[in-house]
Order: C-alpha cells, then sequence, then structure tokens
C-alpha cells in the first residue's frame, strides 16, 4: 500500500487545484497553478531532467 502514497497524494492536489482554479480568482488561480504544474515539474524531474540514471 506504500507505493500507492505518492501518486495518489499528487492526483488529490490535482483535483483539488482544479476545483479551487474553476471556483475562485486570485489565490484559487495562483493555488490551481502550483498545484496543476506540480505533476508536470514532477514528471520532468524523474522522466527527463536526471542526469546519468
Amino acid at each position: 500500500m506504500r507505493i500507492w502514497l505518492w501518486p495518489t497524494i499528487v492526483g488529490a492536489l490535482s483535483v483539488t487545484s482544479l476545483v479551487v482554479g474553476l471556483l475562485y480568482d486570485g489565490f484559487g488561480d495562483a493555488f490551481a497553478w502550483i498545484g496543476l504544474g506540480l505533476p508536470v515539474w514532477l514528471s520532468y524531474w524523474y522522466g527527463w531532467g536526471r542526469k546519468g540514471s
């Protein structure tokens, strides 16, 4: 069950960010940019960004 912890957290943050970004302006938009950008950044970091692995 430990293997599902971080993907579940990232997924929940993505869904929360999407809903907050759609419902609120100002802070909600900033939260959505950060929350929805996190999976993109993680994909880059663990997929393409690492050198030598």
